[in-house]
């Protein structure tokens, strides 16, 4: 059984900030809370998303490694993004 891991607000600010600060992608199966971060906070640099039941891990980790080594930090800022947009290019590819 999965649970996804729920922060305290004070906590999800310092996760962003320490993101930013490192270049760092933030990933996350917590849609509702960081697109609402996103949205209020413009400069952040990466957030990438995914429905928490989408994925077998093998394909997850596949995916979590494609996205990373495929794109580049300055690609990222201000964007938040779904890890199914990596799904989707290997079915058209």
């Amino acid at each position: 059984m999965s649970r996804a891991l729920e922060l305290l607000p004070r906590q999800r600010w310092r996760q962003r900030d320490l993101q930013v600060a490192q270049g760092r992608v933030i990933f996350t199966y917590n849609i509702r809370d960081f697109q609402y971060l996103a949205k209020r906070h413009a400069h952040h640099a990466e957030i990438l998303l995914a429905s928490q039941h989408s994925f077998s891990l093998p394909e997850l980790i596949e995916l979590l490694d494609k996205s990373l080594s495929t794109t580049t930090t300055s690609e990222w800022i201000g964007q938040v993004r779904w890890l199914n947009d990596w799904r989707n290019e290997e079915n058209h590819c």
